[in-house]
């Protein structure tokens, strides 16, 4: 990982967006990714094998519905994949649509994206809401920016919410796509508060674990939140 390399972008609005774009800004801190490579990161690890294609088809299947912009990534529980599956939704995302893609880490409890690509753990988006200006790692490589959310106080506080709806407002209007990894749906309440925050909920299910009625549980959950779909992984 590289700390050397920084840049600042001033991020202008356009048309009908809200002012306080035009006073938003983004500092790229450029990331190298670890060697050897998370496996996690099927897109990078193995890009010509089916395991790869399917989360290109999670890609596809999410343009048909609407195409949502900001997409928040969950699970029923702990260890179902989410992780996996906004990593590498994130990316297939970047290799088709080029570096307009922000991966968004807001598990609490069990943050993971900054071990999977090699980021610094001290930049955090909520305490940079206030003055709009957003320190982002560039991960080399990869076309994709990743943001860490994760605040200082679980469960979050309302101060942090608060923090936490005007940084993706601002980072809505910077990006092409958002990708935020949200944790798992029964695991308590941020997710349910994220989810309406977002175009839509995309569900990470584990092959032979989940179960469907508990799928169906965190569906009904977060109604009346659009639901963007359920990617099925091998476990």
């Amino acid at each position: 990982m590289s700390d050397g390399g920084s840049s600042v972008r001033p991020i202008v609005s356009v048309g009908s967006v809200r002012q306080r774009a035009a006073d938003t800004q983004l500092v790229f801190i450029d990331a190298e990714l670890p060697t050897p490579l998370d496996p996690r990161l099927v897109l990078l690890a193995e890009p010509s094998t089916p395991r790869a294609d399917a989360f290109r088809l999670a890609r596809h299947r999410l343009e048909q519905r609407k195409d949502p912009r900001l997409v928040a990534v969950t699970s029923v529980a702990t260890g179902d994949g989410k992780t996996t599956l906004a990593a590498n939704l994130a990316l297939a995302i970047a290799e088709e649509r080029g570096p307009s893609v922000l991966l968004v880490d807001a598990h609490r409890t069990r943050p993971a994206l900054a071990e999977m690509f090699g980021l610094r753990t001290d930049l955090d988006l909520l305490p940079a809401a206030s003055s709009h200006r957003y320190a982002l790692q560039r991960v080399a490589d990869t076309g994709l920016c990743v943001g860490l959310a994760l605040g200082q106080v679980v469960p979050i506080s309302q101060a942090e919410r608060d923090a936490l709806r005007v940084a993706l407002t601002d980072l809505r209007l910077s990006f092409d796509y958002v990708i935020i990894d949200a944790g798992a749906a029964l695991d308590g309440m941020l997710v349910h508060w994220i989810a309406e925050l977002v175009d839509g909920v995309l569900f990470a299910v584990r092959r032979g674990v989940t179960e469907r009625r508990s799928l169906r549980r965190a569906i009904d959950g977060l109604a009346p939140v659009p639901l963007a779909g359920a990617v099925v992984l091998d476990g």
